[in-house]
């Protein structure tokens, strides 16, 4: 559809000072980084250190393609692994938990920041860049997974749940899709507006839930349908010929893991000393790995010269640890301080495409990318982005209000607008009523008290029944004030739940396939061609056409 979408930018400031301080003021944190994503000099000379070093590329691009075919990918995603493969590619990289139909439109924006980067670079380096989305298939967090909220059919947030509870700490790539997606499904139709979208989609999440092995594969699937035709390369990095790769990295990890957390704990404390939170704070005996028992992922640790695995009771050398590792690299997974690590061995990362968290936690890593030998590539800011259909445009420009406005003060707005309509100055006539009722008591109750001095007590409370009658009657009266505003009520309430529901960010709150139901999966494409993702750090406001 041509001129789908028109794009706005706003200066939004967001919760983490860290990450604030990263989009518009890089000098402040540039000592916890390796390159400034501003500079094209950085990509320049990223690229030229990649041309040195060694990638197994053969061995990952079977890998990459074995999985994306069996996703469903195209010719665009097959063709970037073929590009992949040879010498001088190089990819840009994101990830995200594998979230419940593609998760939160976060998701879709870290892949469609990735595929303008690396469209943009491969125009600006004049050599071949692609963009790979790293789903985080280890990650046993499931109940960070399990659930999506929409917009009811009045408009109203709501979430929805997968019913089910894994028997154990189960990585996502573990976890086969559960038949209790169908219920799922089913309350997603009831609760949602009817679209002529809407048919289509259920039949696809039906159809890749029964076509996939695991959640993470799920996810995949329904990423690879919205955003396939920009090349987006799918990688699961439970992968077995992948973990092969990462043999050497676990071996160091763990020989070495006692530098590891001293250079995350000495980083941590410069960014306390500078004010900015600091994200990984580690046991110091943990060895930053997960070893696999049976289905189960569970944290290796250290306490002297003997590793145990949390819950489990067993008790391993060193030197188990490392023939375990040898013999079988799949049976171990990074945590999040070795995981752009292990990104960084399978592939020629340029730049790595994250949101706040994951700037956050980056930013403790530089040494211990040196301690690893290696160098911490690009760190690019995803975009951010608030969809506003066309309803909701209608509305902050008949109220004269912003996005800020709808993020940062929805209550003080609202009440300033419903004050501005109170005719008679509710709240100062019930002001001016509890002080004449306060103040006639306080006159009369020392002439009550001349007939029995123990009718003060009596005449106070009754005095605060009065006031608490006249407080009920304001109640009242504001009830009614609002109702005689309905309509403002009623479309302000609408701008919240749309622009910030539940009090956050739309991009951090609302499913993709919300509005993949209500706009069709093609909004996507709309995106990538109508908003910049990689052009400025100003928060984007793409408007919709109904």
């Amino acid at each position: 559809m041509k001129n789908r979408l028109r794009s706005e930018e706003v200066n939004l400031q967001y919760r983490n000072p860290l990450a604030n301080d990263y989009l518009s003021d890089f000098a402040r944190v540039q000592q916890f980084f390796t390159y400034n994503p501003y500079r094209r000099e950085s990509f320049e000379a990223r690229y030229n250190y990649l041309k040195e070093r060694t990638f197994q590329r053969d061995t990952v691009a079977a890998a990459l393609r074995q999985y994306n075919s069996k996703l469903g990918a195209g010719p665009e995603t097959l063709n970037n692994i073929e590009l992949l493969s040879q010498p001088g590619t190089v990819a840009v990289v994101t990830g995200q938990q594998a979230g419940i139909l593609g998760g939160p439109l976060y998701s879709v924006y870290k892949a469609l920041t990735a595929v303008q980067l690396a469209a943009k670079l491969t125009r600006e380096l004049n050599r071949p860049v692609v963009p790979v989305f790293w789903i985080a298939a280890e990650d046993h967090d499931y109940l960070e997974v399990n659930d999506l909220h929409v917009l009811d059919r009045e408009g109203r947030p709501v979430r929805l749940k997968l019913d089910y509870t894994p028997a154990g700490k189960y990585s996502v790539g573990d976890i086969a899709v559960p038949g209790e997606y169908s219920s799922l499904l089913a309350e997603l139709a009831e609760k949602t507006s009817d679209t002529e979208f809407k048919p289509e989609l259920l039949d696809l999440f039906e159809k890749t839930a029964g076509q996939s092995g695991n959640l993470a594969e799920w996810f995949g699937r329904i990423m690879l349908h919205w955003l396939g035709f920009a090349g987006l390369i799918m990688v699961n990095p439970m992968e077995q010929s992948l973990r092969g790769l990462e043999k050497d990295l676990f071996k160091t990890a763990a020989l070495r893991y006692g530098e590891v957390n001293n250079l995350v704990a000495e980083t941590g404390m410069a960014l306390a000393a500078k004010g900015y939170p600091v994200a990984v704070e580690k046991d110091p005996g943990n060895v930053n790995l997960f070893m696999y028992r049976g289905r189960e992922r569970l944290a290796l640790l250290s306490s002297g010269d003997r590793f145990g695995l949390r819950g489990s009771g067993e008790i391993f050398t060193m030197e188990e640890i490392l023939q375990k590792i040898e013999a079988d690299p799949s049976g171990f997974s990074p945590n999040v301080v070795l995981r752009p690590l292990s990104q960084d061995v399978l592939f020629p990362t340029i730049a790595y495409v994250g949101g706040p968290g994951e700037i956050n936690y980056c930013c403790q890593y530089k040494q211990v990318y040196e301690l690893f030998g290696m160098e911490m590539p690009v760190i690019f800011p995803r975009a951010n982005l608030t969809l506003v259909e066309g309803s909701v445009e209608n509305y902050l420009r008949k109220y004269g209000l912003s996005l800020k406005d709808i993020v940062y003060r929805p209550d003080e707005v609202g009440k300033q607008h419903l004050d501005s309509r109170d005719e008679v100055g509710i709240e100062g006539v019930f002001a001016g009523l509890e002080r004449d009722i306060s103040s006639a008591y306080e006159k009369a109750l020392p002439l009550i008290m001349t007939v029995d001095q123990s009718l003060d007590k009596l005449g106070r409370e009754n005095r605060d029944r009065v006031l608490a009658q006249v407080e009920w009657l304001k109640g009242k009266t504001l009830q009614a004030h609002r109702k005689a505003n309905d309509v403002f009520v009623r479309q302000f309430r609408k701008l919240c739940n749309s622009l910030a529901p539940g009090g956050q960010l739309q991009e951090r709150y609302l499913s993709g396939a919300y509005f993949a139901l209500k706009y069709g999966p093609t909004l996507f494409r709309d995106l990538a061609r109508g908003v910049d993702f990689v052009g400025n750090t100003q928060h984007k406001l793409a408007f919709i056409k109904n």
